[in-house]
Order: C-alpha cells, then sequence, then structure tokens
C-alpha cells in the first residue's frame, strides 16, 4: 500500500483516514499521530465510495489552535480507487474538529469540514470565455432573449488561478474582491419576502464592516442564476450564467444609481461611493460553472468597451442601462475560488468612485475542466449594494 506524508500538522494534532463504502458505516482505516514524518495509509475498494480525513484531539491538554496548509494526492494499489485530499486551508483550526476533506475521484464525492472546506489543490485551470471583438456598432445584450443580443463575441482560452490556494488572498483594497465566511439565516433563497427581510440587513452589516463605510443601500432583491445543466437556468428571469466578460455598471451608470439610492435621511456631502456585488452559491460544491474574477490592477482603460445591458421581462416594458465589455488583454490576471459553499460570499467591487483604489472587476462564468461529471448543477445568488461615505 502507498503511503504519503503530511508534513506541516503541529504534533498535537492527530489525523484519522476513514473510508466509507455504499451502505456501510465509516470504518477507520488508518489513525496516524502526525507531525514531521507522520503518514497516512488510505485503501478504497474497487466499488468506490466516500472519504475523508479528520483531526482529532491527541495530547493536546489546553485544546489549542494550530494552522494547516497542505495539498496532498494518494494513489492507492492497482485495482482500487484513487482518492484526492483536496487541501489543509491555513485557517485557525481546533484540534477537536474536522479538518479537511477529501474527494474520490470517481464518485465525485465531497466531504467539507467544519472549520475547512474542501478545496481544488491546483493552482490554476484552464478555462474558455468570451471577450468582446471589434464592433462598428454599440454593442447590446438582453438579460433573457439572448438571440437579440448584438454581440461580437472573441472567444479565448485563459488561465484561472485558484486562489484559495495559500499565499494567495485577494482583499478588496488590492484586488478589489474578496472571499469572507459569512452564514446567513436565510432558509429559502428563493423567497424574496425572506430575503427582504432577512438578508437585506446581513448584507448591509457584512459590508459596512469589510469597507468601513458610512453607510450601505441594498438595491435589489437579489440575481439569482442556475449553469445550463439545471433545468431552472433560463426559467426565472435573468437566470442563465454571464457567459461574457463584464463589469456590472459604467461610470455614469455608477453614478445615476447612487444618487437614486442615496440615503434621504443625511444632508451630509457624499464624499465616496463604492457599488459591490456579493456572489453566494446555492448548490454543494464542487461548483461545475465558478466565477471567474479579474484582478482590477491588471486592467487597462482602453480594455472596456460601453454596452447596453436590456432588461426583457414579459408583460414588462424594457428598460436599459450602461454597463461595459472588455477586450482580450493578455496582462488580465484571472481568478477563481473553487468548491465554494452556502456559507461563504465572494464579494467584489463594481464601480468604486475613489481614485486610487481598485475601479471595478470584471467578471464571467466559466466551465471548470476540473469538476467530475454528475455533481449537482450551480445555484447562485447576487446581491447588489452600495456604499456611502459622508464627508464636509
Amino acid at each position: 500500500m502507498d503511503s504519503i506524508g503530511l508534513p506541516g500538522f503541529a504534533s498535537e494534532v492527530c489525523t484519522t483516514l476513514r473510508w466509507q463504502a455504499a451502505q456501510t458505516r465509516w470504518k477507520t482505516v488508518a489513525p496516524v499521530p502526525v507531525g514531521e514524518v507522520g503518514e497516512l495509509l488510505l485503501a478504497l475498494p474497487p466499488a468506490g465510495g466516500c472519504a475523508r480525513a479528520e483531526s482529532e484531539e491527541a495530547s493536546n491538554p489546553k485544546n489549542t489552535t494550530t494552522k494547516a496548509e497542505r495539498a496532498v494526492t494518494i494513489d492507492p494499489p492497482h485495482g482500487e480507487t484513487t482518492a484526492q485530499i483536496v487541501e489543509y486551508k491555513g485557517t485557525e483550526l481546533s484540534a477537536s474538529r474536522p479538518s479537511c476533506g477529501v474527494r474520490v475521484a470517481d464518485t465525485a464525492s465531497w466531504i467539507g469540514g467544519c472549520s475547512v472546506q474542501a478545496l481544488n489543490a491546483t493552482a490554476s485551470v484552464t478555462g474558455d470565455v468570451n471577450y468582446i471583438g471589434e464592433m462598428s456598432g454599440r454593442p447590446r445584450f438582453y438579460a433573457n432573449d439572448h438571440s437579440r443580443d448584438v454581440l461580437n463575441l472573441d472567444p479565448r482560452t485563459i488561465q484561472i488561478e485558484n486562489v484559495r490556494r495559500p499565499g494567495n488572498t485577494p482583499s478588496l483594497d488590492k484586488e478589489g474582491f474578496t472571499l469572507v465566511q459569512h452564514r446567513s439565516a436565510v432558509t429559502d433563497f428563493r423567497d424574496q419576502q425572506e430575503i427582504v427581510r432577512a438578508h437585506y440587513p446581513e448584507i448591509e452589516r457584512l459590508l459596512l464592516e469589510l469597507s468601513g463605510a458610512d453607510r450601505v443601500v441594498v438595491t435589489a432583491p437579489g440575481v439569482l442564476r442556475f449553469s445550463e445543466a439545471s433545468p431552472d437556468s433560463g426559467r426565472f428571469n435573468n437566470s442563465r450564467p454571464a457567459r461574457f466578460i463584464h463589469i456590472d455598471v459604467s461610470d455614469a451608470t455608477a453614478e445615476v444609481f447612487s444618487e437614486r439610492s442615496r440615503p434621504t435621511d443625511s444632508e451630509r456631502r457624499v464624499r465616496r461611493t463604492v457599488h459591490f456585488n456579493v456572489w453566494r452559491v446555492l448548490s454543494p460544491p464542487p461548483q461545475d460553472v465558478p466565477l471567474a474574477v479579474c484582478d482590477a490592477r491588471s486592467l487597462s482603460s482602453g480594455d472596456l468597451v460601453p454596452a447596453d445591458a436590456v432588461f426583457d421581462v414579459t408583460d414588462r416594458p424594457e428598460w436599459s442601462f450602461e454597463g461595459l465589455l472588455v477586450r482580450h488583454n493578455p496582462a488580465h490576471r484571472w481568478c477563481y475560488f473553487p468548491n465554494m459553499t452556502r456559507d461563504e460570499a465572494l464579494v467584489f467591487k463594481t464601480n468604486d468612485s475613489a481614485s486610487g483604489e481598485p475601479h471595478h472587476v470584471p467578471h464571467t462564468a466559466f466551465n471548470d475542466p476540473t469538476c467530475p461529471p454528475g455533481v449537482a448543477p450551480r445555484a447562485s445568488i447576487e446581491m447588489r449594494a452600495i456604499a456611502y461615505w459622508f464627508g464636509p
């Protein structure tokens, strides 16, 4: 049986690897104290099943926390199922709580830990995305009837960096986006009344904390989207993934929206506004169609193309505003967070009025080539909000 060492764990932590075949209880394969030279042994039956690794309290009377960052692959003997320990994320971790998730490659089964999610261990993936090509007229795209789109798309294959990996922690102040832990009390994200009642205040509190703004105003009840493998994709208004690179609002649109939603209970001058998109998955990991975001620092003003975003809802008048599409530039740095959970939120800027700050973040859906077949189609919700700073 092959074995693999897991350096990087404190000696106080004992890691146990267990497997589960269909219709069986969890069985311990190899409890191993893990230190500088500790090892785990893994054997899975040909029938496959689920696997997980968990940390258990050992000789640690104080139950202190440790930090663990490690990605390993285990190759069992011939005839047995290949499994992959995906990643130990670098967060503080109680020695008595589950520490990671393990994927069994051919069954696509994932189990996330309490403190740390199951993550993709690859440094980057290759994704097919659509930039905007040269056009003689003004681009125009529709929320629902894409047969009416006036677009000359420029398909490109790009590298998309996994920024869950250790040492790659994006921030709103640098790249213009970040991933945060954010558990919501909402039980039904399709219930707009519950969204307004419960989720609006959650988003306001989250963005106030992240941004340090004086006020936050949530501007829409949320956009539900579903990957094309879902029967709900296209069933609801604006519910398909956005398959071309875009920025939600132009500067002109951002200014109009900011004034429209400006809090009326303050007479102080607005000195800065930031438009935010808060993107959350509702389906379990992994995601077949995750969201790629572009480092705002790698974007040039010449890459941007104004376009009309048209909202076409049956039995309602059409309305539109100006958004932005993006020309290809090899300098663009693309990133994504694989295997997001419902208790996480990807927060990114769509417009920042302050000079010297990341201005806006292009983004697009893409097919993750590392996602195994048969997973639940991605479902997500995005919330839009505007943060305000007041001054003399």
